[in-house]
């Protein structure tokens, strides 16, 4: 007779992907196991190829405490590679992705679980604290008006992005989060390999998609800022990826179908990263980087330009600079009558715009 043992399936699975971070992981994994008295966890660590002790740290805190966990050793391929391969070896309901030199707080897992399953939510996030590891001082993220706004006085809400499109300018920390897991896979979501900046495609499209969001006004993670290692410090050649990471995103049948108003906060959004990607480069990079921006400027609507202009004409304006500078001229040409567009604060003539 088949077997009628039903298969253990825990409320979350919490992926953490390390390479070489044996100093910060143990804090790391010991945050999520003070979660674990109030949610059934799985833990899954994905050993990126490290040259240190992380796999043996990571062993030596698990197998201490009672909760079920995996480790897994590849060979080195990024980030998003570990990502995706703890993705496909999770089996909870929910999954979460926590890097190993953040930390979180020992509510933040019961809080988003919990409010999940009663909203129905497929993602559910929490504010994020910088941290500082030399002074042990923390300090808000940048996102913190659109937090406030979006709660409307409220501890916690739950909501459709494009009801509150304010959402799309939320800081696209996946870490500070859970998912549906069965959302993720059914909509084939998955980190761009080989790629770093990673998480701002994923983060607009989910929103894009429109899933019911939910919003927990609890500090959940806490972003290790002064770590040499971390991947945003490098100012390298690799920025250039949230450049091929955009070029992809904005492609997506799904994205381009996105209607004005909700056009213009997920490229204010998406904008906002990417000129923050800018800073910090060497001169000649960055006359690089412009000329890249410059080729995504044929793939947006025009319509969202006009539109994002009223969210942060900060970053249209310094696209529409660059368009001006680097585009081909039919593109140069389209800039300007945007120009006149967005600083008349009017629709320019649409047959100019096609």
């Amino acid at each position: 007779m088949p077997s009628t043992e039903i298969t253990h399936i825990p409320t979350l699975s919490v992926v953490v992907p390390v390479f070489n971070d044996e100093q910060y992981l143990g804090q790391n994994l010991k945050s999520i196991l003070a979660n674990a008295g109030s949610v059934d966890i799985e833990i899954i660590v994905v050993d990126d190829g490290s040259t240190d002790r992380s796999s043996e740290v990571a062993e030596k805190v698990l197998v201490e405490s009672d909760v079920n966990f995996k480790i897994i050793r590849k060979p080195n391929g990024g980030l998003s590679s570990a990502r995706n391969v703890g993705f496909r070896a999770a089996e909870g309901i929910y999954v979460a992705f926590l890097d190993s030199d953040d930390f979180v707080s020992g509510t933040m897992y019961r809080s988003l679980t919990d409010f999940a399953s009663k909203t129905g939510s497929v993602q559910v996030f929490a504010r994020t604290k910088t941290f500082n590891n030399n002074d042990n001082t923390c300090q808000d993220f940048y996102d913190i008006s659109y937090w406030d706004e979006l709660l409307q006085g409220q501890s916690r809400r739950s909501f459709r992005p494009l009801e509150s499109p304010l959402v799309f300018l939320t800081q696209p920390k996946i870490c500070t989060r859970i998912w549906l897991r069965e959302y993720l896979i059914r909509h084939k979501f998955e980190f761009p390999e080989g790629k770093v900046f990673e998480d701002i495609c994923f983060h607009l499209r989910a929103l894009a998609l429109n899933g019911k969001v939910g919003i927990v006004d609890e500090v959940g993670l806490y972003y290790r800022e002064d770590h040499t290692g971390r991947i945003t410090g490098n100012i390298g050649p690799e920025r250039y990826d949230v450049l091929d990471n955009a070029c992809k995103f904005l492609n997506l049948q799904e994205i381009s179908a996105v209607d004005r108003l909700h056009g213009g906060y997920l490229l204010a959004g998406l904008l906002k990263t990417v000129f923050w990607c800018r800073i910090g480069l060497p001169s000649n990079m960055k006359k690089e980087f412009d000329k890249r921006v410059a080729r995504l400027f044929p793939m947006i609507n025009p319509k969202w330009i006009l539109e994002a202009y009223g969210v942060d004409h900060k970053v249209i304006n310094r696209l529409l600079k660059v368009v001006s500078i680097y585009g081909t001229p039919p593109d140069r040409l389209r800039g300007i009558l945007l120009w006149v567009g967005v600083r008349l604060k009017r629709m320019a003539p649409e047959k100019l715009l096609d």
